[in-house]
């Protein structure tokens, strides 16, 4: 099964879905007690093919497996997260404004909307700094360091938006469940909890 929420990677000829920290210490603790079969299952349920069919972990490269297990970007992903839906709950006009948007046109800091002069938007001049330059700063960070969703992390917000209301398509994915629980708590924080009966 593939999911569509920017966490499912091409590895080689594969898919593949990583190991979050929960996962990895499950895994090194069925290492540890001898129990391969129940970790190379685990495993395998991490690989599949282009078409998202389960391949046989004889056919699966040492790097595929390994690349499963080791997640580099696991934290910074899910410090965009954070920070991403923050920001969206926040500004969301700035959210989802491109920094390059920000460089050509000159914006209203209180309307976050393109300055419009005698019916025109108005160019940001040349000489005229955005505001991530200015000693203020600006909430969605700078074009380096942006505090908005990086690709991956909008993707799955999508994915959260698009099945939320109906339920979670892939309960048994560990990844899914906890960006969904990162979503839903912010979301809470923020003031926006459901009515309840």
């Amino acid at each position: 099964m593939i999911i569509d929420d920017g966490y499912t990677e091409d590895f080689q000829q594969f898919r593949l879905r990583r190991f979050i920290k929960s996962e990895r210490d499950t895994f090194n603790e069925l290492l540890a007690a001898e129990k391969l079969l129940v970790a190379r299952h685990m495993l395998s349920t991490h690989i599949t093919d282009p078409d998202g069919d389960r391949v046989s972990l004889g056919l699966v490269p040492q790097e595929v497996a390994e690349a499963v297990i080791n997640n580099p970007a696991e934290f910074s992903d899910r410090k965009n997260l954070i920070s991403g839906m923050r920001l969206l709950l926040k500004n969301p006009l700035l959210a989802i404004r491109t920094c390059s948007t920000c460089k050509e046109w000159w914006f209203d800091p209180d309307t976050n909307k393109i300055v419009r002069v005698g019916g025109q938007n108005l160019r940001r001049p040349d000489h005229a700094i955005t505001m991530c330059q200015t000693e203020r700063g600006c909430d969605k960070g700078t074009p380096e360091s942006p505090l908005s969703f990086s690709f991956r992390n909008q993707k799955a917000f999508n994915h959260w938006q698009q099945w939320r209301f109906v339920g979670c398509p892939c309960p048994n994915d560990a990844i899914v469940r906890m960006n969904w629980m990162w979503f839903e708590s912010i979301r809470e924080n923020h003031g926006l909890r459901k009515a309840r009966n």
